[in-house]
């Protein structure tokens, strides 16, 4: 109003004006979690996801697929500021299907990178133990990230163990007919236990080779 009046007075007969913010006094925004150097940082200028997300160093190891963001946008039609909680794919974000991949960030929203869930494969697969889950995370999958199942397995007796309220729980998947797209598999959860069962034969003759390999071995030394 006071720019439209001093032009009015001396320059231009009803003149127009639009004001548009290029840059900010400095704000701060928050990255906190699973990144590289979480903190709260004090920007100049309003800030895409990735330009915060970079600022931070970007994404840890551990880092889930999934963010969390805290923004508070300008509603067009009251011209407000409301508060907004998205829960936003890294991977869709990338591609550019999320519709916040051209949201800008300002002072005062704040970015959470969780840490992704942890299952446990056990049993006859080739690399038992620990895996961080990458995205979704079915049976098959899982059992891609441990190496496969041994020679001895079966897989028609793997079971996801999970822990619901204190109990455990256990849900038979048969990867047979996974495999054949005749059965369902299992999306996992943080703390999942998949057990790869062996078959009874197959154990009884892999013990068997490895001893005569052993007893076998031991007479070539022995010569």
């Amino acid at each position: 109003r006071e720019i439209v009046q001093k032009l009015a007075a001396d320059y231009i007969n009803d003149p127009q004006v639009s004001l548009f913010v290029e840059e900010y006094r400095s704000q701060q925004i928050a990255v906190m979690g699973a990144v590289l150097k979480p903190d709260v940082y004090s920007v100049r200028r309003s800030r895409s996801i990735f330009e915060m997300l970079s600022l931070a160093g970007g994404l840890s190891p551990v880092a889930s697929d999934i963010i969390r963001v805290k923004t508070f946008q300008l509603d067009s039609t009251t011209g407000r500021s409301i508060e907004k909680d998205l829960i936003l794919s890294v991977a869709s974000l990338l591609e550019g299907a999320e519709s916040a991949s051209t949201l800008r960030l300002r002072g005062g929203d704040s970015i959470l990178v969780p840490k992704a869930g942890v299952v446990f494969i056990d049993g006859a697969v080739k690399k038992p133990g620990s895996f961080i889950m990458q995205g979704e995370t079915n049976v098959m999958k899982a059992i891609a990230m441990a190496g496969g199942i041994e020679w001895a397995g079966k897989e028609k007796r793997v079971q996801v163990i999970r822990n619901i309220s204190g109990k455990s729980y256990a849900i038979d998947v048969n990867l047979a007919k996974v495999r054949k797209q005749t059965g369902d598999d299992v999306i996992l959860k943080d703390g999942d236990i998949v057990a790869v069962g062996f078959s009874t034969p197959k154990r009884l003759m892999s013990g068997f080779f490895k001893a005569a390999g052993q007893i076998f071995g031991y007479n070539l030394n022995a010569n």
